[in-house]
């Protein structure tokens, strides 16, 4: 790859076994890792809570988030803030239970070379062919860009020019949604140029368990009142039409400036 493309892998400090298995995955197809110490629920400082804006999540989705929600977070955060004290101009950022696909250093080369316009890539998507195709002429690559429905499903895997981390590390310094929520209410509300690829770059390894789905403590969920006439089910009737409104708005966008762009002509 001619342009400078680094691979930063979140992971846990105790978690060796897992990046044991990553290395072992690089190592398959030559590539190179670093890694970001995750940050654990259990070692959240005030200053890291501080940036949960629990009322807001409360107002629209009436429960809380558990601490290994709001460190998955942050630790993507200091991913980002890694990335851009760097002199790099493309970072892609992986979580830790995550496969690379045969086909994945020709998908990446594909978007950084013949591929611009966009800010962010989602590496994998899980729609089962639920997304838009972005009419573009290819050179004779087997990745087909595409936008995924729904872009905010997961965090295993994005790659990012310097801008659209930028963007999104700033957003993150409060927030009230776990990271996929984060993620794309960010990309949304800024309209950062979001595409994903089929077929996905990289997948999720399904025998591996989600450190988010071992709590450090309980999630705390309050009965959501789905009366008509409640404050609680209009607020969210209006989340989830302004968000509609914004992905279409989003999608427009995206087809716009990615079709258009040159390098993609034959």
């Amino acid at each position: 790859m001619s342009m400078q493309v680094r691979i930063y892998v979140i992971n846990r400090k105790k978690d060796v076994e897992r990046r044991k298995r990553m290395d072992a995955e690089a190592k398959k197809q030559n590539i190179e890792l670093e890694y970001v110490e995750a940050i654990s629920g259990e070692d959240l400082t005030p200053e890291d809570t501080a940036r949960y804006d629990a009322a807001k999540l409360h107002r629209y989705f009436n429960y809380d988030m558990i601490p290994n929600e709001i460190a998955c977070v942050l630790s993507h955060r200091k991913a980002l803030g890694t990335f851009l004290a760097s002199d790099d101009d493309y970072a892609i950022i992986l979580e830790d239970d995550t496969r690379f696909l045969p086909h994945f250093k020709e998908g990446i080369r594909y978007l950084t070379e013949e591929m611009s316009a966009w800010d962010i890539v989602k590496l994998g998507i899980r729609d089962n062919g639920k997304s838009f195709p972005l009419l573009l002429r290819r050179r004779n690559s087997i990745i087909r860009p595409v936008y995924a429905k729904n872009i905010g499903c997961g965090t295993e895997g994005f790659l990012y020019t310097r801008h659209g981390a930028a963007e999104l590390y700033k957003d993150l310094s409060s927030f009230y949604l776990p990271a996929d929520g984060a993620i794309v209410d960010a990309i949304i509300r800024h309209r950062l140029v979001t595409i994903a690829t089929h077929p996905s770059l990289i997948e999720i390894v399904k025998n591996i368990a989600s450190v988010i789905d071992s709590p450090t403590c309980s999630r705390k969920v309050k009965p959501r009142n789905t009366c008509r006439w409640s404050l609680l089910y209009w607020r969210h009737r209006f989340y989830s039409i302004k968000n509609t409104i914004r992905k279409i708005i989003l999608y427009i966008k995206t087809l716009c400036v990615i079709s258009s762009h040159p390098r993609h002509e034959q």
